[in-house]
């Protein structure tokens, strides 16, 4: 153990131990004296001779040493692992050294507490299991984290450790995955290691027990899937998953799986989310969803079906969170494989292709000139904070694309219309409304992290200060002013090599959102509708423009009204995302933590 005010490599002081200690190492909360910043140091003791014989009490000599070798160079391998990662719901490695055989791997510092203590400390309070709705969100931050390591990179990496223990909430809402000392794959450049033994015995997959004996079946991401199904199992259900072997043994016996489904142990979870867990937590991995995009896609579908009721004994409005938008393509989860079997059939993710766009030829069309210099431009005073309002003329314009969601592409006319010359920032939001929910502090900055209800008082509110009508936009007046009388992906042409020069996007935003109006405007003076934070429409969404209006009307019939459309890509989407035709949605019972949006005043409303 190492005292508290002992100085590690010159350059971090020992503060004390931190709760949560993993069994093969010990975790200290310090100071860096270089940034006099709060960090995280997390010491191997596999130089510990007496520690490691107590430990593994059946291995000598060579065995033992060639273990302690295996551990270590599991422990360098999460640090080389987290050096290379760019994700909110990953840790951030800040240093890594070895002094005299004891490796320390220095992290950031995250507050907060581990969802098993936070499951135990409920169930002590008779609280019960979290809400499904928290839960929810939860899964989509992880499922977002999974797709990420699973697909980013030459090599998938897989977890193989994920449980309540290692996931740790941040104040924010963020969930951050934790203790990568198992994981398997590569980044680029890195040599493949196999994992030491794989994870606990509660979550980790058949496959992974022991795979030296599982030749014909090696972990995959599917072996994560089972994980985090059997972790949100326990987090809804407040009940530990029985052991993988316990549940084989019942296989061989043809006796009933002693995981019991959770609708039936908590009878208040819906079926569809149920079904889910089923799938992700199968035995087997043939009968397993497949990816983490599947998976998240069935739970936001699952998400969006339910009211506010589901979770009405405990819920409360600081506890419904988000469901974030991503690159979307609809398809069905019908199999022909007999052994993988969906028990719903729902949305599922897949990667984008970005293909040349062919927009329908459209009659002609009358756009005006660029209204940024118009007379009609007005901005109103939200009691000393300006927010700027441009004209939009009226006029035809085609609408949509080829591309599924996107299609078919359909004339729309629309009457003239004021919207937001940038979407709104935190001090025009905290003007209005005295708060600011944004994860990303600054009053130039955009507003986020809101809840549509409060979305909507915001306009009720500023509506009542000025006597005018604000709204959101429609989805057709948005993607009108976006185009802003072009034709092409985006408002400036086609080639994606420029859209830096207009919006903040994966590749140029530093995973953070930016002040309104650094980049250019389009050719109608609007900053920021590619890209920054996603904008909300009013729209209800649907698969489709298959009886959509035509008249710029926002289209809230049919559909399910708890999703609503978003539009114009976010500083964490590729570019893809940020087309002037491309659509997400989210679902109005979360918070928008990637969203935000900008209002609209009908000409004829004054």
């Amino acid at each position: 153990m190492t005292a508290a005010g002992t100085i590690l490599n010159n350059r971090y002081k020992i503060l004390g131990l931190l709760s949560g200690q993993g069994g093969m190492g010990v975790v200290y909360q310090a100071t860096d004296l270089n940034l006099l910043d709060t960090v995280v140091i997390k010491q191997s003791r596999f130089n510990d001779e007496a520690f490691m014989r107590q430990k593994f009490p059946d291995l000598k000599g060579a065995a033992l040493r060639s273990q302690t070798e295996c551990l270590r160079e599991a422990f360098e391998r999460e640090a080389r692992l987290l050096r290379g990662l760019r994700h909110n719901a990953l840790p951030r490695v800040i240093d890594y050294f070895d002094l005299d055989g004891q490796q320390s791997l220095v992290m950031e510092f995250i507050p907060g507490k581990d969802l098993g203590e936070m499951l135990t400390e409920r169930l002590q309070n008779d609280q019960g299991p979290f809400p499904l709705h928290l839960v929810l969100d939860w899964a989509d931050q992880l499922l977002d984290a999974l797709d990420y390591l699973h697909t980013q990179f030459d090599t998938p990496i897989i977890h193989r450790d994920i449980k309540p223990q290692n996931l740790k909430l941040m104040p924010d809402g963020q969930i951050i995955l934790l203790d990568f000392g198992l994981a398997k794959g590569a980044r680029p450049g890195m040599s493949v290691v196999e994992s030491v033994w794989g994870g606990t015995p509660e979550y980790a997959p058949l496959e992974q027990v022991d795979e030296d004996e599982n030749e014909g079946q090696k972990s995959d991401q599917r072996s994560d899937l089972y994980s985090l199904g059997l972790t949100l199992h326990h987090l809804l259900s407040g009940r530990k998953p029985p052991k993988t072997i316990s549940r084989l043994k019942a296989e061989a016996q043809v006796k009933p799986d002693p995981l019991r489904p959770l609708s039936e142990i908590a009878p208040h979870i819906p079926e569809t989310v149920s079904a889910v867990l089923r799938r992700a937590a199968a035995l087997f991995a043939k009968d397993r969803l497949a990816t983490a995009a599947e998976m998240r896609e069935l739970l936001r579908r699952a998400a969006a079906s339910l009211t506010r009721a589901v979770d009405a004994p405990q819920q409360t409005q600081e506890l419904v969170t988000i469901v974030r938008p991503n690159r979307k393509i609809m398809i069905s989860l019908n199999s022909d494989d007999e052994g993988a079997k969906p028990d719903v059939e729902a949305e599922a993710e897949a990667p984008r292709v970005v293909a040349p766009r062919n927009p329908a030829p459209s009659k002609p069309r009358r756009i005006a000139a660029s209204p940024d210099s118009s007379p009609f431009n007005f901005i109103e005073d939200l009691n000393g904070v300006k927010l700027e309002m441009i004209y939009i003329p009226g006029g035809e314009f085609t609408m949509g694309s080829n591309f599924l969601d996107e299609s078919p592409p359909h004339l729309v006319k629309l009457s003239p219309f004021f919207i937001g010359k940038y979407q709104i920032t935190q001090a025009q939001w905290k003007t209005v409304t005295g708060k600011n929910p944004s994860h990303f502090k600054g009053d130039n900055l955009p507003v986020e992290n809101a809840l549509w209800d409060d979305v909507v008082k915001f306009c009720e509110a500023a509506s009542k200060r000025s006597g005018k009508t604000y709204r959101l936009p429609t989805e057709a007046e948005w993607e009108y002013a976006c185009r802003a009388g072009s034709t092409t992906k985006y408002c400036f042409g086609d080639d994606e090599g420029s859209l830096g020069d207009y919006a903040w996007y994966s590749e140029n935003s530093g995973d953070t959102t930016h002040p309104v109006g650094q980049r250019k405007p389009n050719a109608w003076g609007l900053y920021d509708m590619h890209g920054n934070v996603w904008e909300c429409c009013e729209d209800v969404w649907h698969r489709g423009y298959n009886g959509a209006p035509t008249d710029g009307s926002a289209w809230l019939s049919g559909g399910d009204s708890s999703i609503r459309v978003l539009r114009g890509g976010s500083y964490g989407n590729p570019g893809s995302c940020s087309c002037s035709t491309y659509r997400s949605f989210t679902v109005a019972l979360f918070f928008l933590r990637a969203a935000g949006f900008r209002v609209v005043v009908s000409a004829r409303a004054l």
